[in-house]
């Protein structure tokens, strides 16, 4: 197995221009029961920055949601990096109430 780290700064979803190059991580969430997901984050002025280990040979994913965890309307965002070339790929989508 392997271990990827995937940096996902706030910015480059938003398009709000980034400062900071210091990425002490404030705060850390094991997002499940084997420690194989982990999510560290800091927030400086107004910018977040996210940092993602995980044991995957395949994508990460994560999502931002105002109600509670629903997936409606959900902000999602999908990395991964290209096992030929070692291009790192982040897609960001907000998620319609409409198809759900």
């Amino acid at each position: 197995m392997q271990f990827a780290t995937i940096l996902i700064p706030l910015w480059i979803i938003c398009g709000v221009e980034s400062s900071s190059h210091d990425h002490r991580w404030l705060r850390t969430e094991v997002m499940d029961g084997n420690g194989l997901y982990i999510l560290d984050w800091k927030i400086v002025e107004k910018e977040i920055v996210f940092r993602v280990t995980a044991n995957t040979r395949g994508f990460i994913g994560l999502g931002f949601s105002l109600k509670s965890g629903k997936m409606s309307d959900a902000d999602l965002v999908l990395a991964w990096v290209d096992d030929r070339t070692g291009k790192p790929t982040v897609l960001a989508h907000q998620l319609d109430t409409a198809i759900l």
